[in-house]
């Protein structure tokens, strides 16, 4: 660049439809829904770490503690959302911390079967206890009719993340083996 030239800057290309400085709908929805997510996941984060629980650790003792049926990991893989690396570092946690036991299939070798200790139980009910007034909390500006319309629209946006994730939206907890 020579003396006194203005360095060179990239034009932007600009959707049709778009005006220049202006962000796309489609990031403002990703950007609220991300936001929103985040933030909840902040907040109960906070509040459990006193009971040295994460979200999703509280989340698979409660698919275990809604069901005491005991659980093959891959089956919460799909629920907790997790890789099979993560979801066994989650799980060697909460057996390392007497929370959960693992032991292997009586059909299948190759599977184990998960299940909460009874310390387990009691730290999911403390557990559960705060992450009820979290999401009381969080909820707290919705009418009950809002609350219906969201889980509904949840539920929408849900399937239609798993089916472009190869994955089957079944139940929220799923039961069983």
């Amino acid at each position: 660049m020579g003396k006194g030239e203005e360095p060179h800057m990239p034009t932007k290309s600009v959707p049709s439809g778009q005006q220049a400085g202006q962000v796309p709908q489609v990031w403002e929805d990703w950007a609220l829904l991300y936001q929103t997510f985040a933030s909840l996941q902040k907040l109960t984060e906070r509040a459990l770490l006193p009971l040295g629980l994460s979200a999703p650790q509280v989340f698979l003792m409660g698919m275990l503690y809604w069901d005491p049926t005991p659980l093959v990991p891959a089956r919460a893989r799909s629920t907790v959302l997790l890789e099979a690396q993560s979801l066994s570092g989650l799980v060697d946690r909460l057996v390392n911390a007497g929370l959960l036991n693992r032991d292997p299939h009586p059909k299948d070798r190759r599977k184990v079967l998960l299940t909460l200790t009874d310390v387990g139980r009691e730290r999911y009910l403390k557990a559960d206890a705060v992450h009820r007034e979290v999401a009381e909390a969080f909820f707290e500006g919705l009418t009950q009719r809002e609350i219906v319309q969201w889980r509904r629209l949840a539920h929408k946006l849900r399937a239609s993340a798993y089916r472009q994730l190869g994955l089957r939206p079944g139940k929220v907890y799923p039961r069983g083996e």
